[in-house]
């Protein structure tokens, strides 16, 4: 268990933790808990179990596997900062780094920020006159994609794969889309 990661044995402990606190907890049966188990193995132990504890404490209805796993991300504090947290990141970056060292600043935004900033232009931020507006609509981009980054973390970490994989296929084969029109050439 050491691993981060852990084993059918501490698993059983969480689930016997679950069981003893709903009577009609839906996975007693070692079919139903290999389903449990296939679709929660991807969670650290301590946030697995912080979730639990937490759903425990909190509902006196059982939880599904979409709950526990929305737990888990929640819980975990970096996962993903507030929008208000991410648009002081974008303040402070344009004060240490200006519009000179853009690529310095883009590295000190946390990923999803920094995906916001480059889709507005670290530029046109800096040298903007009218930060409330600026604020406002990265605050509304911020928490439109905040929102799919939260579901996409709640994913197993193999489905989550797959779909990257198949985005950033979309991804390339939009550009060569692109190149191509830009080149005369048929799609």
């Amino acid at each position: 268990m050491s691993s981060g990661k852990y084993d059918r044995e501490g698993f059983m402990k969480i689930m016997l933790a679950l069981k003893s606190n709903y009577r009609n907890f839906p996975a007693r049966d070692p079919e139903s808990q290999e389903v449990w188990f296939q679709m929660l193995k991807d969670i650290p132990i301590k946030d697995l179990r912080n979730a639990v504890i937490k759903l425990i404490s909190e509902s006196e209805f059982p939880p599904t596997i979409a709950d526990i796993r929305k737990h888990t991300v929640e819980s975990r504090g970096d996962a993903i900062i507030s929008p208000s947290d991410a648009w002081g990141e974008v303040e402070k970056a344009i004060r240490n780094f200006g519009s000179y060292r853009e690529q310095e600043a883009l590295e000190e935004l946390s990923p999803l920020t920094r995906r916001i900033v480059k889709s507005l232009g670290f530029k046109n931020l800096c040298y903007s006159e009218n930060q409330m507006a600026d604020r406002a609509h990265f605050i509304k981009l911020y928490s439109g994609m905040m929102e799919t980054e939260k579901k996409k973390m709640q994913l197993p970490d193999n489905l989550r794969k797959e779909i990257q994989g198949r985005e950033e296929k979309n991804k390339e084969k939009l550009k060569e889309n692109v190149q191509n029109l830009l080149e005369g050439k048929d799609l």
